[in-house]
This record gives C-alpha cells, structure tokens and sequence, in this order.
C-alpha cells in the first residue's frame, strides 16, 4: 500500500491532460450528465476529477487500498469536489459491489497489473455494478492484434512481466473478448494520444 500511495502521485501529474482529453472525449458535461462515477483502483482520481470539473451535476466514488484513498482524498480537496465524492477503501479482489448502482466505471491502468484472470473476474463485477445503459470506460496501453506495434505498450509489457506476478498488456481483440463474454456490447475503442487506448464498452 505505501508503494502505491507514493506511485499516484506521481501518477496524478503525469495523467491529469490526458485525463481532461478523456472526459472532453466522453462528452462529459455535454451528452454525459449527471453521471453516478465509479472510479476502481483510481489512485489519485484524476480520472474522475476531471470528469466532474467538467459536470457540476455528476458524483464520483473513489474505490482503492485504505492508504491510497487518502492520497486521492487530498487531490479531490485541492479540486474543491469534496462534497461531490465518496469512498470505498479496500481490496478490489475482495469487494462486493451494489448491483445497478453506477453509470459509469474508470478502469484506468489497473488491467495490465492484475492478470487476465483477475481482469476478467473485474470486468463480471463492474458489467454488475453498472445500471442498464452504464458504461465501463477502459484506459490502457494496447498493443496491435499481432503483439507487433506500437513500440511503448510492448515494452510496457516486459516491464509488466518482470516487475508482478502476473501483469501484462493486452490487445484490443482480448479486451473485446473478455467484455463480450460478460456481457458488454456496443464496444469502441478510441486513441487518446499515440500511447494510451480507450475502450468504452456499455451494459
């Protein structure tokens, strides 16, 4: 936990414009309104910070380690979106989430950490957590289909295989796979700069 605690923020700098380019994406204040935001494994919530600087009307809830939230908790503050967030400390592995509760879900940068197992048991909880119509909102690096290019999600990969027991990159085809089997639909993957993929998959 305090590896990760110190990892986010870090995080929070590098990732705070491409977070901004992802709910100007999303049309988020403009066609997505209003939004219950779940953000799982969220770190620093940039991700979903920027979102509802962009909605007055949408609420967010951090869900990460007990350590990391109160990372996250001092960004929302510095924000001033306090009153618009809540907090759900603990492991995602272990946590029951509410039925048809949010209607959106950021996984942003936690799948290539976790495995393919673990990610596809994710994928089972948020298509359940989500409300019909939800959306799970998917921020990764992605390789091509043949594992062939673009150069930094294949390195980032090695680096994945070495560094955890089980982390590795995956392609937009293996995405599209696991969602479909739990049951997404209407899949889009979008590129957000020549590093980082975004998949939006809905319930």
């Amino acid at each position: 936990e305090v590896y990760f605690a110190e990892l986010v923020k870090g995080l929070y700098v590098t990732n705070y414009e491409t977070a901004k380019a992802l709910a100007e994406l999303l049309d988020i204040g403009g066609k997505e309104q209003g939004l219950n935001i779940l953000d799982v494994a969220g770190g620093s919530a940039v991700w979903s910070i920027a979102m509802l600087e962009r909605d007055a009307g949408s609420r967010a809830t951090l869900l990460d380690y007990p350590m990391v939230i109160h990372v996250g908790e001092s960004y929302v503050e510095k924000h001033g979106l306090q009153d618009r967030y809540e907090y759900y400390p603990g492991d995602l592995e272990e946590l029951e989430l509410p039925q048809n509760q949010y209607d959106m879900a950021i996984l942003a940068n936690i799948c290539h950490a976790i495995g393919p197992h673990t990610t596809q048991n994710l994928f089972d909880k948020v298509f359940q957590t989500l409300k019909p119509g939800g959306k799970a909102v998917i921020i990764d690096f992605v390789p091509d289909d043949e594992r062939s290019k673009p150069g930094w999600p294949l390195i980032f990969g090695v680096n994945m295989l070495i560094s955890t027991q089980e982390g590795d990159v995956y392609t937009d085809a293996q995405y599209r796979q696991w969602l479909g089997e739990k049951g997404f639909q209407s899949i889009k993957t979008h590129s957000l700069d020549s590093e980082v993929t975004v998949l939006v998959a809905e319930k």
